[in-house]
């Protein structure tokens, strides 16, 4: 039986110094936490969510952690519009992505008898589901480039 004369150890096999990540509604929650996970293995991500001031505590966190950076671009993902300035912000950024992570969220968090389908269905599916369609699509072409680039 032969024997294998590779390092096979994780960081020569799984490295993320040059992967780029975008993460729809990465200030808080979830999205913070996997920006944090790629950031602390050697990743750039940028961020995505609608306040500011959050972003920017989430991102000097990461940052002050390293070794990889984290920047981040204010965006409303709850309509295509707010979807496609993102990704136009992003595509002046870089040139590839390696993963979009759809993070944004929201719930109708009210009674059903006040449910109101513009506020409460409307808002729901447009960032729970729309911006991940719209996102997805708008920045294909980043993501494309970098498999073709890496594999």
């Amino acid at each position: 039986m032969t024997q294998p004369t590779s390092d096979l150890r994780i960081p020569t096999l799984f490295t993320y110094n040059s992967h780029t990540a975008l993460i729809t509604g990465g200030a808080t929650g979830l999205g913070a936490i996997a920006a944090q996970a790629l950031v602390q293995n050697g990743a750039s991500v940028i961020l995505a969510s609608r306040k500011e001031s959050q972003l920017h505590v989430t991102s000097t966190r990461l940052n002050a952690l390293g070794p990889g950076k984290c920047t981040y671009i204010v965006a409303d993902v709850s309509t295509k519009s707010g979807c496609h300035a993102l990704c136009t912000a992003v595509k002046a950024r870089i040139t590839k992505l390696g993963s979009l992570i759809n993070c944004a969220g929201m719930v109708w968090a009210g009674p059903y008898e006040d449910f109101d389908e513009k506020k409460g269905w409307d808002g729901v599916m447009g960032v729970n589901v729309k911006a991940a369609f719209y996102a997805g699509v708008g920045v294909e072409e980043l993501l494309v480039r970098a498999r073709r680039e890496d594999c």
